[in-house]
C-alpha cells in the first residue's frame, strides 16, 4: 500500500465536485495497472503527476506529487474521453 496525504478541506471539495474521497487515489496508485506520466509543474516549480486507473469500473484520473516518498493527492476525478481511450490502449491486451 501506498503512503498518502491530502488537505482535509480539499479532499470535502473533491467529494462535493467529483463524488470520491481523495483516499480512494491509494486504490489507483497501488495497483499494476495504472497509467503515469509526468504532467506539469506548478508555479513553485513542483513537478505534478497524471495517474489513470479504475476502481470500481470507473476511470479516473489522480493528480499528485510525491513529497519524501510520500504521495501528496491533489485531486481524483472521471477520466476524460482522451485520458480513457490512453488507458484502454494500454491495458487492451490484458
Amino acid at each position: 500500500m501506498v503512503e498518502l496525504e491530502f488537505d482535509p478541506a480539499k479532499d470535502a471539495i473533491n467529494r462535493e465536485k467529483h463524488g470520491i474521497g481523495l483516499a480512494a487515489a491509494a486504490a489507483i496508485l497501488s495497483t499494476a495497472h495504472v497509467r503515469q506520466r509526468s504532467a506539469v509543474r506548478n508555479k513553485s516549480g513542483e513537478e505534478r503527476w497524471l495517474a489513470i486507473g479504475r476502481i470500481e469500473g470507473r476511470t479516473l484520473v489522480c493528480v499528485y506529487t510525491v513529497r519524501v516518498g510520500v504521495y501528496r493527492i491533489i485531486s481524483l476525478r472521471a477520466a476524460r474521453t482522451r485520458e480513457k481511450k490512453i488507458y484502454e490502449q494500454a491495458f487492451k491486451a490484458e
